[in-house]
């Protein structure tokens, strides 16, 4: 069982944790429309699907400045940061290790490095 994370390093957690809450219960997160052009077709005909789609999802400004963060993250610190907190496999390192092609203990000291660059932006700037 993990120890539980003090200090900045919590905080941080925190702050990731929401952006993958956020990031998987939107389809911005993804860019892509949760129904196809077709699938609109189908469940509401030619007429229905003429219509405008749902309006642009906004993005909070906690959850924006947490994706900024993320982002200016290296590519393999931002791959285990979507695994852990935006993926499937949530919170089960194993299985996390897994998907990243690393060893359980190699995507645990990656994924504490990254928590680490990113509460160091949030808080830092």
């Amino acid at each position: 069982m993990a120890r539980p994370l003090a200090g900045d390093l919590r905080i941080a957690d925190e702050r990731l944790a929401a952006w993958g809450d956020w990031a998987r219960d939107t389809t911005a997160g993804n860019g892509w429309p949760k129904r196809t052009m077709l699938g609109r077709v189908i469940e509401e005909g030619f007429t229905g699907a003429a219509q405008g789609g749902p309006p642009p999802t906004e993005i909070p400004e906690a959850i924006a400045e947490t994706d900024r963060a993320i982002a200016a993250l290296p590519p393999k610190y931002l791959y285990v940061i979507k695994i852990w907190y935006a993926s499937s496999v949530r919170y089960n390192a194993v299985a996390a290790s897994k998907l990243a092609r690393m060893n359980y203990r190699q995507f645990l000291e990656v994924l504490r490095i990254a928590r680490e660059l990113v509460g160091h932006k949030l808080l830092c700037g």
